[in-house]
């Protein structure tokens, strides 16, 4: 009759480099969300341009507001995508209201930075773009265990 030890479950560690995306994420969305208008002003201006440039080519066109809003659900797919990595396998689907909640918490941050104005459509449109990045990291795992 052989013993043995107990299974004791290790606790769960993320990937250093999903650890480092995020952070990296994180950066990224605080400067373009809480950073001084003016930094990203010109930055956004071109942007809008150059999109509308590459539209033209196509015959096709976007109002700036299409822009932004689209802008919006792009900026928040990445960090669907990292805070979805960063969790144990089973809870992925919780990365949607950390997501949420942050981008709630930026709004609610905005109404005391100058020259910000804070937007519940803009909530929405983040809360998009995070559901994409839980979803494309969801099924990309389902796909990869199947």
């Amino acid at each position: 009759m052989s013993v043995h030890a107990p299974t004791v479950r290790s606790e769960y560690a993320p990937r250093p480099a999903a650890v480092v995306f995020l952070l990296l994420v994180v950066a990224g969305i605080g400067v373009v969300t809480l950073g001084p208008r003016g930094l990203v002003l010109t930055a956004r201006i071109e942007a809008v341009d150059a999109i509308n440039a590459v539209l033209a080519r196509f015959d096709a066109s976007l109002t700036t507001m299409q822009i932004e809003d689209l802008a919006n659900v792009a900026l928040f797919v990445p960090l669907g995508l990292a805070v979805a990595a960063v969790l144990p396998r089973r809870a992925w689907w919780f990365a949607l209201p950390i997501c949420v909640a942050a981008t709630a918490a930026i709004e609610l941050s905005q109404t005391v930075i100058p020259g910000r104005v804070p937007d519940l459509s803009d909530v929405v449109l983040n809360a998009a773009g995070a559901a994409i990045g839980c979803a494309i990291l969801g099924i990309s795992r389902a796909v990869r265990r199947n």
